[in-house]
């Protein structure tokens, strides 16, 4: 939520194949001509630059790359008229996956969809049973912790039975008692509030509010009959029950009891938290496995990562929110030879010892694959939580699913219903109905 927002261009790779001559030249048929890899960002098509050199020396495939329309409009009139050329192409989320998914190919056999740690982060039929698309960077969000003024607190724990380790922080009410304790010391521990105020001015009040809200969307998206996965079930809801609205509601208060004066919310921006946050007079903030990159004293500042625990019945595994982008896709039109091409310069771009330390050290990517061990991930202690829970197989992490585009109108009267009712001036009941009619109206 605190990433900084970028205008994204978008490219193509054009990856050119060369099959080695023996004894004469082979078939055309059996020579992958072009992969075209539409994806987006100047930071990316440094990444593909540089993977392209790596690639041509390890396997004497040339890779050269254009530029191209960022719009799905663009994407579609390009597959249309390169069917037999483009091989890869890029899926930015679910709504767009619904326009292109004819041009995808089923890539559930595939070695790239093998090295998915959950398979549910892929893009997928809505039975589950295909694969479409991969993603190739992954984040998490949730509550970012100070583990110093954190380790201060748990020095100060006299009392049988009080918390005195985060490995003790496990559900919704553990988290309360921790938040609790925090808040009864911060004279001690020298802060000003538990939590960094939240980012309720203008346009980062939807950002903030949406990681929140995700989480009781989640749950009430997941075990949907109709589809396999929770965010392609919501995008298709025509409503929202909010069947945890007294969970999201429990969450919503005890992060606002234990923030800054209400009086001073809507003033806050995203800049104004990490300044509290980076300045230590803040122990916690609501934010993305990114936000240290963002803070003044990110390289002095040690940090850890909490779930948005709900308190839901049953519920005793939650992990953090992961956030899924940049999916890449297979032309199912294509010719063989050119998906195969493809599919092999995915592996290699997740699988290879330079591949892997393209995407974590120079990109600092965090990917979804199992190909990537302890000493692959990025050098970001955050990056490297979001890793750990990834890799924890007794926790089920929650996928964000409010991954369509939402109208401003939208993020607009939603933001101010959730904020009103965190100063006082509207009761939850009234959000909660806000908030229901406001998605409504989307029509998705």
């Amino acid at each position: 939520m605190f990433m900084k927002k970028q205008i994204l261009a978008c490219f193509l790779v054009i990856l050119t194949a060369f099959v080695p001559l023996l004894g004469g030249c082979g078939k055309e048929s059996d020579q992958a001509k072009a992969v075209y890899l539409a994806v987006s960002g100047d930071a990316q098509k440094t990444l593909f630059e540089k993977a392209a050199k790596k690639y041509k020396d390890e396997t004497g495939k040339t890779v050269k790359i254009k530029t191209f329309s960022e719009k799905t409009d663009g994407k579609i009139k390009v597959l249309d008229k390169n069917t037999k050329t483009v091989s890869i192409f890029a899926i930015e989320n679910n709504s767009e996956f619904e326009k292109l998914k004819d041009y995808c190919e089923d890539i559930t056999d595939s070695r790239i969809n093998s090295y998915l740690s959950d398979r549910k982060l892929s893009l997928r039929s809505d039975d589950g049973k295909k694969t479409y698309a991969v993603p190739l960077e992954i984040s998490g969000h949730g509550i970012v912790y100070n583990k110093d003024i954190i380790d201060k607190y748990f020095k100060l724990q006299k009392s049988e039975g009080e918390i005195t380790s985060i490995a003790q922080v496990r559900d919704f009410k553990s988290l309360k008692r921790l938040v609790e304790g925090l808040n009864a010391k911060k004279d001690e521990l020298g802060i000003n509030s538990v939590f960094a105020s939240p980012s309720l001015k203008g346009e980062d009040a939807f950002d903030w509010h949406s990681g929140i809200l995700n989480v009781p969307f989640y749950y009430e998206f997941s075990g949907n009959e109709d589809y396999d996965a929770a965010d392609r079930a919501f995008m298709n809801s025509k409503e929202i029950d909010f069947r945890y609205d007294k969970e999201y509601k429990d969450l919503l208060d005890l992060i606002t009891a234990n923030s800054t004066d209400k009086a001073s919310f809507a003033s806050k921006s995203n800049e104004d938290a990490l300044s509290e946050f980076s300045q230590n007079r803040a122990a916690m903030i609501i934010g993305d496995d990114g936000i240290l990159k963002d803070t003044k004293n990110k390289d002095g500042q040690r940090a850890g990562l909490l779930p948005l625990y709900l308190d839901i019945s049953g519920n005793k595994n939650q992990g953090i929110t992961i956030k899924r982008k940049s999916y890449l896709a297979v032309n199912k039109k294509a010719d063989k030879a050119d998906k195969t091409a493809a599919l092999e310069f995915l592996d290699w771009l997740v699988s290879s010892k330079q591949g892997k330390k393209i995407l974590s050290e120079d990109m600092g990517t965090l990917t979804p694959f199992n190909t990537f061990e302890e000493g692959d991930l990025p050098d970001d202690p955050l990056k490297k939580e979001t890793g750990r829970y990834m890799n924890d197989s007794s926790l089920e992490n929650v996928l964000w699913v409010i991954t369509e585009p939402i109208r401003d109108i939208t993020k607009g009267k939603t933001a101010t219903a959730l904020s009103e009712y965190m100063r006082g001036e509207k009761t939850f009941d009234q959000t909660k109905e806000t908030v229901k009619d406001g998605f409504k109206m989307e029509n998705r």
